[in-house]
């Protein structure tokens, strides 16, 4: 079994997958134990001792992880992972090319790992070309051709960061969660609410009706992340929702590696 994880700026996700090294496909019929949790602040050794201790009747074989949560939590990770464990975290690296995708950055490794992941996570269900869309923390736009060249992305604000930058850089506005969103609101709570999620939306819009023209043809926006759902009902377009694209994502590299070490030992023989 690996351990599949994604760790962001705030929050961590998790799954399983079977470590047989065959390829039955469809890297969803294999991601089992998915769960995610706030690490921030009782530390990410809280959430693997509560969570992942008790995932399985058997421990994990490897340990795969996309971090973009910083240094200082990958050692306590890796702490964790070796005491509990004895196992080792593979770091996902964005490459140049890899897992069939180009990536377009000029120094690949600045690419953030969870970028990387989505990316590959998507051109394995590539059909044409994609808006990839993560929305959590901060937003991120990632344009892949259908070709699975990586043309570039943005990154802005998430919708809660801008809502706490308000709050926090004016005197009279005030924000309390759970405030509802609308076109045109009549209250300020709402209206922050409703303003910093159109500001989201639009931003997509806009970039994919550009990539559209450029590209000369329709794009598909893959939408991802834990703020996903309040942008989906009002994008315009094809949209498809993946929750878990970070994890197909990091699913691909690892049955890579699998496949990888399962062909080397048939050559050591």
């Amino acid at each position: 079994m690996i351990l599949l994880l994604d760790i962001g700026n705030s929050a961590v996700k998790w799954a399983t997958l079977d470590d047989r090294g065959d390829d039955r496909g469809d890297d969803e019929d294999t991601l089992t134990c998915v769960g995610s949790r706030v690490y921030r602040p009782e530390g990410i050794g809280s959430v693997a001792e509560t969570c992942w201790r008790g995932l399985s009747p058997t421990r994990p074989t490897r340990i795969v992880a996309s971090n973009v949560g910083g240094d200082a939590l990958a050692k306590d990770l890796c702490d964790w992972t070796q005491a509990t464990w004895q196992l080792e975290v593979s770091f996902l690296r964005p490459e140049a090319q890899g897992y069939g995708v180009k990536n377009a950055y000029r120094d690949p490794t600045r690419l953030g790992a969870d970028r990387w992941a989505a990316l590959v996570g998507a051109a394995r269900r590539s059909h044409g070309h994609l808006c990839v869309v993560d929305c959590g923390t901060a937003v991120t736009i990632d344009a892949l051709s259908a070709d699975n060249t990586h043309l570039g992305g943005l990154i802005v604000p998430g919708i809660r960061m801008m809502r706490h930058a308000l709050v926090a850089g004016t005197a009279q506005i005030r924000y309390t969660s759970g405030a509802g969103a609308s076109l045109l609101a009549v209250d300020t709570g709402s209206a922050v609410a409703g303003g910093t999620l159109y500001a989201v939306v639009a931003l997509i819009d806009r970039v994919v009706a550009d990539l559209s023209r450029e590209l000369s043809g329709a794009v598909t926006i893959l939408l991802t992340g834990g703020d996903a759902a309040l942008a989906l009902p009002l994008l315009n377009g094809v949209v498809e929702y993946e929750a878990n694209l970070v994890m197909h994502g990091l699913a691909v590299v690892a049955k890579t590696a699998t496949q990888a070490q399962v062909a080397e030992a048939q050559v050591a023989e």
